[in-house]
């Protein structure tokens, strides 16, 4: 029996997972886990490009700032 989250009538987490990869049964969890560790590093590089952007602009104003202190 599946069971259903309480109030969203979704499917638990299990039974959402083996959906979106379709793969629990013919590749095993090992490769599910996989995805799911590849695409955590997706984001983790996404975020991190981002961050370094910020950093970037933070240091332009910086050297603006100093310009016009001087």
């Amino acid at each position: 029996m599946t069971r259903v989250s309480k109030g969203r009538g979704r499917p638990a987490a299990e039974a959402t997972s083996a959906k979106r990869f379709k793969l629990n049964d013919e590749m095993g969890a090992d490769t599910v886990r996989f995805k799911k560790l590849e695409k955590s590093l997706e984001n983790a590089i996404r975020r991190i490009s981002h961050l370094e952007n910020q950093l970037k602009a933070v240091q332009v104003d910086n050297d603006k700032l100093k310009m016009v202190h001087r």
